[in-house]
């Protein structure tokens, strides 16, 4: 396990100094937290730690390289299916949640098979997407307020830009995807949904969780 950067724990004993900043000039917060973000991730990458954090959406990670085409959160602004500003063997772990499920269905191949070329050998790749077996059981057995409101988005996704679902997973198909592009599986498992309302029947199974790491060269998956 690799250990925290210096500048991590300076940065944290700072807390108390930042905060009363930030309400005395609340301006400051965003100036002040980018500095010293890109000081970690800089003390990261030293350590030869590069995190990706891909399709973040407007729910970027501090501690990750944050990549989306469309949101203005994103550190690099790229397509996951192309990650040219990202060399070969680059990249020591992989994070993408509630992205995958956006990409046709003919370009999860090409996008893992990308994502496994940043990534080094030993690299831990982990995905996160709704459990389409869920929303599909729990669509079926909605009633039409349901249909029309939650069950819609959950099988369906929204109408914003690249909100739209145009795939869906099961534990087998995740495991069969991403094996197929030459990762070893560590587990898929269903997990708690980071998105679906607190009441929501079927809440502690709605996501799926994919843990898998890129196998060196001429390892079998």
């Amino acid at each position: 396990m690799s250990r925290q950067p210096a500048t991590h724990g300076l940065w944290q004993r700072l807390l108390p100094l930042r905060l009363q900043l930030y309400r005395v000039l609340p301006f400051t917060k965003r100036f002040v937290d980018r500095i010293g973000r890109r000081r970690y991730l800089a003390a990261l990458r030293k350590q030869g730690i590069v995190r990706l954090n891909l399709g973040c959406g407007d729910m970027p990670l501090w501690d990750y390289i944050n990549v989306d085409s469309l949101s203005p959160s994103a550190d690099v602004r790229q397509d996951a299916r192309s990650l040219t500003a990202f060399a070969d063997n680059s990249a020591t772990e992989i994070h993408t949640s509630h992205m995958i499920e956006h990409l046709p269905r003919a370009d999860v191949g090409k996008a893992l098979r990308e994502w496994r070329r940043v990534l080094q050998p030993g690299g831990k790749l982990a995905i996160r997407c709704p459990n389409f077996e869920i929303a599909a059981k729990a669509f079926l057995e909605g009633d039409d307020a349901y249909r029309q409101g939650w069950g819609m988005v959950f099988v369906f996704g929204d109408d914003a830009e690249g909100m739209r679902h145009t795939n869906g997973f099961t534990e087998a198909s995740l495991r069969n995807a991403v094996e197929n592009a030459g990762f070893r599986v560590i587990r898929v498992q269903a997990t708690e949904s980071i998105h679906a309302p607190l009441d929501f029947k079927y809440r502690m199974a709605a996501d799926l969780l994919c843990e898998a790491v890129k196998t060196e060269q001429g390892e079998s998956p």
